[in-house]
């Protein structure tokens, strides 16, 4: 093919530690809560996101065995941690502490509990919060529980065929169109009219 097309190949490698440091930590800096001085200063604060970034990974490598990175390799499981803890790590970049302090152990089953969450978060801060009370807002985060239970039915319906869902006596139905839900909580994407969720796991 390179001969006939003219065209290098290329070979998709997973991120290595390093690689891992780096995307972290840019995609902090880009938050407005990490807005950096100028000289030494602005190193140093840097260095606090890296030290940051390092630990997590770390400490996930550990927790879940993956010595080989086939997990955290990937790079969009990558922006999945970052967005996961960006509270924290902001906490810790404001703070006069010089080591995080993360928990003993990172379940799986969390990390994406606190990524799937931390998007309905957003999605709240960017389009209640804005511009209605805080009551408001409250009131609103109920109409996203039941999104949220939308977003189970479609779960199901990516991870199971319909004789299994069958079996599961599942009747439910989504309440909302598949445009609100590719809106609400960004877990989702669509493209052909049908609600895809961008990565299986998170399924």
């Amino acid at each position: 093919m390179e001969d006939k097309l003219q065209q290098l190949a290329y070979t998709l490698e997973p991120f290595s530690e390093e690689n891992q440091v780096e995307f972290l930590t840019k995609f902090w800096r880009l938050k407005d809560s990490f807005t950096e001085p100028e000289g030494k200063e602005g190193e140093v604060e840097k260095g606090k996101l890296e030290i940051y970034a390092a630990h997590l990974i770390k400490k996930l490598v550990k927790s879940i065995s993956d010595k080989d990175r086939v997990f955290t390799g990937i790079p969009l499981l990558n922006r999945m941690f970052a967005e996961a803890f960006d509270k924290e790590v902001t906490t810790f970049y404001q703070s006069a502490e010089h080591i995080p302090h993360l928990q003993a152990k990172l379940e799986l089953f969390e990390l994406y509990e606190r990524y799937i969450e931390r998007k309905y978060d957003i999605y709240q801060e960017e389009n209640f919060q804005a511009r209605m009370s805080k009551v408001i807002a409250i009131e609103e985060r109920d109409h996203l529980t039941f999104m949220r239970m939308d977003h189970l039915v479609l779960a199901l319906k990516a991870l199971f065929t319909d004789d299994v869902l069958k079996l599961f006596q599942n009747n439910s139905r989504c309440k909302y169109s598949a445009e609100q839900l590719t809106r609400i909580g960004k877990v989702p994407v669509s493209y052909d009219g049908k609600p895809h969720f961008i990565h299986s796991t998170i399924a």
